[in-house]
């Protein structure tokens, strides 16, 4: 079994990643044997969406020369992913345009084969620099992304929304940090069965 994780972060090491690897802790706990792949979005090259339509020919395949390819034959890979993302005033540049270019190349219309990532488990965790209105509102536009992408997005209780939300600096939000591990429980009792 694997994970990735994905932090969106524009900055390496920060409040993104260390909500990530509570999670991972979390997933730890009832699968204590799975790998996990880490990626700090801040370390690769990615570009925006050119909008040219070259994965409506090469289904899944961007032909923008940049890390996304690299990002998302790792995301193919996975049993399962997380993904921790910042949402303070705007998206960072590298999250941004891993948005959208994630949102293009699962939407190519001649999917004979299904998209790659469908029924993947995957889990949202957002940190916003506010009381979470704006990021409860950016986490279901996340959502919405992940369940178009036929992903299975793993809930973590009876909220209206489905991920864990921190308000930063994480490392002292323990609610967050409890709600990032109870994620990651989920995330790995749903890879164990």
């Amino acid at each position: 079994m694997k994970l990735l994780g994905i932090s969106g972060s524009h900055k390496k090491g920060q409040n993104s990643l260390k909500l990530l690897e509570e999670a991972i802790k979390g997933v730890k706990t009832v699968n204590p044997s799975i790998k996990t792949k880490v990626i700090e979005l801040a370390a690769f090259d990615i570009n925006h969406c050119e909008s040219c339509n070259a994965c409506r020919d090469n289904p899944f395949e961007c032909v923008v020369k940049d890390d996304f390819q690299v990002i998302f034959d790792e995301m193919k890979l996975t049993d399962a992913i997380l993904f921790s993302i910042p949402h303070y005033d705007a998206n960072p540049s590298h999250l941004d345009g891993f948005l959208g270019r994630f949102r293009k190349i699962h939407k190519v219309e001649s999917l004979d084969n299904g998209f790659p990532l469908k029924d993947k488990p995957c889990g949202i965790l957002v940190i916003s620099g506010t009381k979470n209105h704006s990021a409860i509102s950016f986490l279901k536009e996340l959502e919405k992304l992940i369940i178009s992408a036929s992903m299975s997005l793993v809930n973590i209780g009876r909220q209206s929304y489905k991920g864990a939300i921190a308000v930063a600096p994480v490392t002292e939000n323990f609610r967050a940090l409890r709600h990032a591990r109870i994620l990651g429980k989920k995330v790995g009792k749903v890879l164990n069965e």
